[in-house]
Order: structure tokens, then C-alpha cells, then sequence
């Protein structure tokens, strides 16, 4: 009887498994082509060195993704069902219940936290927090007419990639809620939780509140260095080439504060979803935040500068 209940329960795991791995999949593949960009560390880092891109590229982009996603889903679930936390619309149709009721309790909660998330998306942005806008501005426009913008163009475009149109861009959000949930909520926060409870020896099968902001703090401690870091090599590469044209620079300061306003918000907002309302209600939380980020920034940010 308890070889069945196990065999049962793998299996259980396996089908979510499969099912959370193949929507990171498709998300990922989905965001390489509408960007043109890499979603994985090293193959961006060998992107941005200017590396070529081929089937060696290729080969590098295909692994990480696949083996970062399988890391990231397979200990994420792991680590949330110690505490009853991922994804309980998915787990409750896989047992074949109904799913209208909890389909209810979820978008309500998402669509307040993720209105409020796109609104403060803003605040980083607000001239206060940018003194050397206008000097970079000018700065930028004489280098456009100068001999160093064909190496900006060229940095540029293997940077960024092409514009996206409406549909492209609704996509892209959308893919964009479902990776980055599976890798900062599934795994990230649920494995820091796990963690700690096991430092603190914590047998609880809940998260409690104390449990909570410890993990969410050092997320948002995880997630503040990797933006930095990566920012910093991006403006190395940047300045680099530019050569001997020169923009003004923040200080590192400045770079901080601007980036701890976004990523506390978004650390909190979404874990809070995912902790009381599982990995769908975060998914939906910033999907719903990004559209609602692009909507602050033309209609009510444009007008500040």
C-alpha cells in the first residue's frame, strides 16, 4: 500500500515536472526569437563580447537553457512541497478537482499587486533619480555625429536586438511571466525557504511570516548583486566602445537606489502571490505588472520629460 502512495506521489511530481519544464521551454525559445537575444548567462556574456553567433552559440544558448530549467523546476518543486507552496491550480486539475473556485481567488489578489507594481515601475525612472539625463542626452547626440556611432550602432544592435510590435511585445510579457516566475519564485524563493528552515530547524509544513521576509530579503539581496554585476559589465562594454568619446556616469550610489526600487517591489508583490495564492496568481501578478509598467511609462512617464 505505501509502494503504491509513493509510486503514485513520483508520479504525481513527474507529470508537474514535465508539464512547469515544457512552459519554461516554450517560453524561453519563444523569447530568443522575438528578442533575438539569449535568456541564459553565459551565451548573453558571449553575446555581448561580440562572440559570433553559430552552432557553437547555439549549442551554449540550447544546454544552459535546458539544464538550468530542469535544476530550476525540479528543486523548486522539491523545495516548495515541503511547505505546501507552487502551483495548486495545476496540481488541483492534474488530480482531476475542479478549478473555477481557486480560478477566482487568484486574479483578484494578482490584478491589485500587479497594477500597483506597473504604476511604481515609474519611480526609478523619475527624473530626480536621473541628474545627468539631459547632459548624457546631449552628449549621445554628438556622438551620433561622430565617427565612434558606427561602433555604437554595431553595439547596439547585437545589445538589444530589433524593435518588437504589439504582438511581439504581448509575447514577450507573456513568456517573460512564466521564466522568470519559474526561476525567482518556483526556485529561488522556495529554495531559500527551504533552506533556512533547515538552519533554523523549522519542521513547520507552513511558511510562517518570519520565515517569509527573511527569504524575501535575501532575495531581493540575490537578485540586487546579479543586477548590478550585470549591469556593470554591460556599461564596461558599453564605454569600452565608445572608445574615446565619453557620457557621464551615475554614481554607484545612484545605481543602487534606482535599482533596489524596482527589485523590492517585485520581490515582495509576486512572493507574496506566491506564498498565499501559488506560482500561477505570481505568474499572472507580473504579467499583468509589465503591461501595466509599458502603460505608466508612455502615458504618465513620457510627460516628465
Amino acid at each position: 500500500m505505501r509502494n503504491s502512495a509513493s509510486e503514485m506521489k513520483d508520479q504525481f511530481f513527474w507529470r508537474e515536472f514535465w508539464i512547469l519544464f515544457g512552459a519554461g521551454l516554450i517560453a524561453d525559445a519563444v523569447l530568443v526569437v522575438i528578442s533575438h537575444l539569449p535568456t541564459t548567462p553565459i551565451a548573453m556574456l558571449l553575446l555581448v563580447k561580440g562572440y559570433p553567433r553559430g552552432s557553437i552559440f547555439l549549442g551554449v544558448a540550447t544546454a544552459e537553457t535546458v539544464i538550468e530549467l530542469a535544476l530550476a523546476v525540479g528543486l523548486g518543486l522539491l523545495a516548495a512541497r515541503s511547505f505546501g507552496l507552487g502551483s495548486p491550480i495545476l496540481e488541483k486539475w492534474l488530480r482531476g478537482e475542479r478549478i473555477g473556485s481557486h480560478l477566482r481567488t487568484v486574479f483578484l489578489p494578482s490584478l491589485l499587486v500587479g497594477v500597483m507594481l506597473g504604476l511604481w515601475a515609474i519611480v526609478p525612472n523619475l527624473p530626480m533619480l536621473h541628474p545627468n539625463r539631459k547632459s548624457v542626452d546631449r552628449e549621445a547626440e554628438k556622438i551620433l555625429n561622430s565617427p565612434t556611432e558606427a561602433k555604437i550602432a554595431e553595439f547596439a544592435k547585437r545589445t538589444s536586438g530589433p524593435p518588437m510590435n504589439g504582438s511581439e511585445l504581448a509575447l514577450y510579457y507573456v513568456c517573460g511571466a512564466v521564466s522568470g516566475e519559474l526561476f525567482a519564485r518556483l526556485f529561488l524563493l522556495s529554495g531559500i525557504i527551504w533552506i533556512l528552515a533547515k538552519i533554523t530547524h523549522n519542521g513547520s509544513v507552513a511558511v510562517s511570516p518570519s520565515l517569509f521576509w527573511t527569504a524575501i530579503f535575501l532575495l531581493i539581496a540575490v537578485e540586487a548583486i546579479h543586477h548590478l554585476a550585470w549591469q556593470a559589465i554591460f556599461q564596461s562594454l558599453m564605454f569600452s566602445a565608445l572608445g574615446t568619446a565619453k557620457l557621464p556616469r551615475d554614481s554607484f550610489w545612484l545605481i543602487a537606489v534606482r535599482a533596489l526600487l524596482g527589485i523590492i517591489p517585485a520581490s515582495i508583490g509576486p512572493g507574496w502571490l506566491y506564498v498565499r495564492r501559488g506560482l500561477e496568481s505570481a505568474v499572472v501578478g507580473s504579467l499583468i505588472a509589465s503591461v501595466a509598467a509599458h502603460a505608466a511609462t508612455i502615458f504618465l512617464l513620457a510627460r516628465l520629460y
